[in-house]
């Protein structure tokens, strides 16, 4: 059973305009620097690519899984990303977040839940949004693709123009307090052994 949570709107300026069609020049909005922190993303185990329009980044997680049940080792029900990811803007322009997907594989035995939240803010914003996904056992391995969808009035902008910093902060958690005797995990595709998260923007002129 996967269920969307609502997302939590905080709020949101109104002096905005989206653009939409197109955005400010890709040769203009680049990325200054990405860091990373966590129990599920240790250093050295993301990578990230992004897009030719400049629109959008792809960050691919290698150690990103929680697991719960007999014999686990302790915390490692609950895993942690946060990233920061400093954006180059071009004056009199800024961005965000408009759709992050997310792949992923579950295996849950009867009444052990999984679930996934996400927040997003950018830095020396006060406002965020965060949106949560969860599935219930019994999941008899399960290759799951779940997308945090945000409109240009449910979300939060970036500061205007030069750089600015998103935050993504992403929880997972398996619980079997349901079922103490269950298996559960929350863990990396099944495919390539990875996680990915896809990240899109929306552009406002300001």
């Amino acid at each position: 059973m996967l269920a969307l949570a609502a997302i939590a709107l905080l709020g949101v300026s109104a002096a905005a305009i989206p653009v939409e069609n197109g955005g400010p020049n890709p040769a203009d909005v680049f990325v200054e620097s990405i860091s990373y922190g966590g129990t599920g993303c240790p250093q050295g185990t993301v990578s990230q690519n992004f897009n030719d329009d400049r629109t959008g980044w792809t960050l691919i997680f290698d150690e990103f899984v929680a697991n719960a049940g007999p014999g686990q080792p302790i915390f490692a029900d609950r895993q942690n990303c946060q990233l920061s990811i400093n954006v180059h803007l071009p004056a009199g322009w800024q961005y965000s977040v408009s759709t992050v997907d997310y792949r992923g594989f579950i295996q849950l035995d009867p009444n052990v839940i999984a679930s996934q939240q996400s927040t997003y803010f950018f830095q020396g914003v006060l406002d965020s949004v965060s949106a949560k996904s969860q599935w219930v056992g019994p999941q008899d391995g399960y290759n799951y693709a779940v997308q945090d969808s945000f409109t240009t009035t449910s979300t939060v902008l970036s500061p205007c123009g030069g750089s600015a910093v998103v935050g993504i902060d992403t929880q997972i958690f398996v619980d079997n307090s349901r079922n103490h005797q269950g298996q559960g995990q929350m863990t990396t595709d099944s495919i390539d052994s990875k996680v990915t998260q896809i990240y899109s923007f929306n552009w406002f002129q300001c």
